[in-house]
């Protein structure tokens, strides 16, 4: 994390050894004329933290080239989710709705996660792994709360339950939701409430791709509301805007 004037950095990206494990290959080579070094990279488009657009889903959905640049910054809410259980089950409406308390937005990015951490898409799931699972019924209750994005931190699970997990895409991708995958370090944010900033490249025809995902805490209109009144009206409006 770092601080910037006023404002608090949090990195929530995945640490370089998970974007490793996707990495197809790197060729670094030296180039006379010009007397610097370029590299040659392939890596999977779902390597470490990265954004999955509604094309992941269906060829005839957005891709990484929306419009606007916007798009990828946006009012962050972390739902600490309570864990349940041994094995936790599926998260349900109730679960998020104790967590909300009226937090969530139109268009915001929410970001999931619990206490329960564990290593995403480690399979077979070890005993010890008790994070929550998401499915059908959290995918409805975030399109019923029209959001713009969900992010799954370490500390929730997506990949264990293949029928639900599908489910899941199946309900926000159609509606135009960005699934931000393998986040990481939430502990370390202050605030639930942060302007979140997770921009890929503009790759015409590609579903999803790495980034760097960053939390700003302190911004007025992106902080928790309790402690700052004077921001909502602002940031609500800019939520309505973007949707229109």
């Amino acid at each position: 994390m770092n601080n910037l004037g006023p404002y608090r950095v949090v990195d929530l990206t995945a640490p370089p050894e998970a974007f490793e494990e996707r990495m197809l290959g790197k060729d670094r080579y030296f180039i006379e004329e010009t007397h610097d070094y370029h590299t040659k990279i392939g890596f999977d488009s779902h390597a470490g933290t990265h954004v999955e657009m509604p094309r992941h889903w269906w060829d005839g959905l957005p891709d990484l080239t929306v419009s606007w640049g916007g798009h990828f910054v946006r009012r962050g809410v972390r739902l600490l989710l309570s864990v349940m259980g041994d094995r936790n089950g599926m998260v349900t409406p109730a679960d998020l709705e104790r967590t909300n308390g009226g937090q969530v937005r139109r268009g915001d990015l929410v970001l999931l996660d619990s206490q329960a951490k564990g290593e995403p898409f480690k399979k077979p799931r070890p005993a010890e792994d008790h994070r929550p699972e998401l499915g059908i019924e959290a995918a409805l209750w975030l399109r019923e709360k029209k959001v713009g994005a969900v992010a799954f931190g370490d500390g929730v699970a997506i990949e264990h339950n293949d029928l639900e997990s599908a489910r899941f895409h199946a309900v926000l991708m159609p509606e135009g939701v960005m699934l931000v995958e393998n986040v990481r370090n939430g502990e370390a944010l202050s605030d639930d409430i942060f302007l979140a900033i997770f921009a890929p490249p503009p790759i015409q025809g590609v579903d999803a791709f790495p980034v760097r995902m960053l939390a700003i805490e302190g911004v007025p209109g992106f902080r928790t509301e309790k402690a700052h009144h004077g921001d909502t009206e602002d940031a609500e409006k800019g939520a309505d805007d973007e949707a229109d």
